[in-house]
């Protein structure tokens, strides 16, 4: 593994333990790293260095959340503070300040961008469209969970940049197939062959994209390297669950992506001295 990919390996780890302490909603950590990687196409001014990239990645983060977390009950105001705090104060409030402005002249202001997990949704609602069994068809527990898996192989596309080079849609379509491959392994039966050829049809009458396009293909095997290299086996290990969805352990989810390269998810008190810790003593 190059440097700059375990350098991106453990800040989005570190972001998605601090969202998930702040109880945020998680496609943060997208949007954040897609304000991350546009920037720094567009950076010409200095050396990239580490402590460049950990003040454009923690600014990214506070910029999206001061964006796109909703201001509702039960959520805090996004400050400066919280993600000065999270740095220990290796990072100052002028820092941040700073390099917000520069972020958004170099991103023109478009800082409402689509991200994989923003492009599943219309993905999804075909797969649980065809599903064969009507059981599991009317079954909202099942197609949470299955959801959930598809959620799960977006967010992971986060830690490649490779991926991040690729349209929102044709990772989402990636990460939905991923997901459907996932499931079968668990029930070899969940889709027939014809339910498949009307699910890609569809996707390509109406989107205009197809299940075997190249690009969708590198994305899917991509996905599918990190999925068996994070949990791998969700459905696997609840093969009783994909069949009778009333019996599944609930606390099982795969959302858990900060797992991913690490040993320690928990985000209580996410700081990026915990985070180089945990990490260095792996």
């Amino acid at each position: 593994i190059s440097e700059h990919a375990a350098w991106r390996l453990k800040m989005v780890n570190f972001s998605y333990m601090l969202v998930d302490s702040y109880d945020y909603d998680r496609e943060i950590v997208a949007i954040a790293f897609n304000y991350f990687d546009r920037f720094l196409s567009t950076n010409t001014e200095r050396e990239v260095d580490g402590y460049f990239l950990q003040l454009t990645i923690i600014t990214s983060l506070f910029l999206a959340c001061k964006l796109h977390v909703p201001r509702i009950q039960g959520h805090r105001p996004v400050t400066v503070s919280q993600f000065t705090k999270c740095c220990d104060n290796e990072i100052t409030t002028e820092d941040i300040v700073t390099m917000e402005r520069r972020i958004l002249q170099s991103l023109r202001w478009r800082v409402y961008p689509l991200t994989p997990v923003t492009a599943i949704g219309g993905f999804a609602r075909y797969f649980f469209r065809y599903l064969r069994s009507d059981a599991t068809r009317t079954d909202p527990i099942w197609e949470e969970d299955m959801m959930k898996c598809i959620e799960y192989c977006a967010e992971l596309s986060v830690f490649e940049q490779a991926l991040a080079e690729h349209r929102p849609s044709t990772v989402g379509l990636a990460a939905v197939m991923l997901a459907m491959e996932e499931a079968e392994k668990a029930d070899k039966d969940i889709l027939s062959y014809e339910e498949k050829v009307d699910f890609a049809t569809g996707l390509l009458n109406v989107y205009g994209i197809s299940c075997t396009d190249r690009k969708v293909l590198f994305c899917f095997r991509r996905l599918s390297t990190n999925y068996s290299q994070s949990h791998g086996n969700y459905f696997r290990a609840n093969r009783s669950g994909i069949l009778d969805a009333s019996k599944r352990d609930r606390n099982n989810s795969p959302l858990g992506v900060a797992d991913f390269g690490t040993n320690d998810s928990k985000s209580d008190g996410a700081s990026l001295s915990q985070l180089k810790k945990n990490l260095a003593n792996e």
